[in-house]
């Protein structure tokens, strides 16, 4: 199945961040200090991740179709997106609460529309 990508709380990422800025300074301004006290903690993290970079529906919508458009308007506590593709006569919409999984839900279904459309060609 498809994985939703994990947001980590805003937290955690500015710990790192000022425990990485308190050893470069401590150390003189040295880079090769901060990963020598970070690599083992994200270099295996880091070489997965590069070997399989997540992409959202909405960065593979765009890929797919660079002249894409994802329009949204928020409607009483929902926000509606529209994800279209003029020149191939597709417009999908969905709506939720959240607007960032509105707009991924909407370039899902454009993205799944030009698959069907691909397939009725080949």
């Amino acid at each position: 199945g498809e994985k939703e990508a994990i947001d980590a709380p805003k937290v955690l990422g500015d710990i790192l961040e000022s425990l990485a800025g308190a050893v470069f300074l401590d150390s003189g301004m040295s880079l090769e200090c901060v990963w020598g006290v970070f690599s083992h903690l994200i270099k295996k993290r880091i070489e997965k991740y590069m070997g399989n970079i997540p992409v959202t529906p909405v960065q593979q919508l765009f890929q797919m179709e660079p002249q894409a458009t994802i329009t949204s308007k928020r409607k009483g506590g929902f926000t509606e997106c529209t994800a279209t593709i003029a020149r191939k006569s597709v417009k999908e919409s969905a709506k939720n609460r959240s607007p960032k999984a509105a707009k991924h839900s909407a370039a899902r279904k454009a993205i799944e529309r030009l698959k069907s459309i691909a397939e009725k060609l080949a």
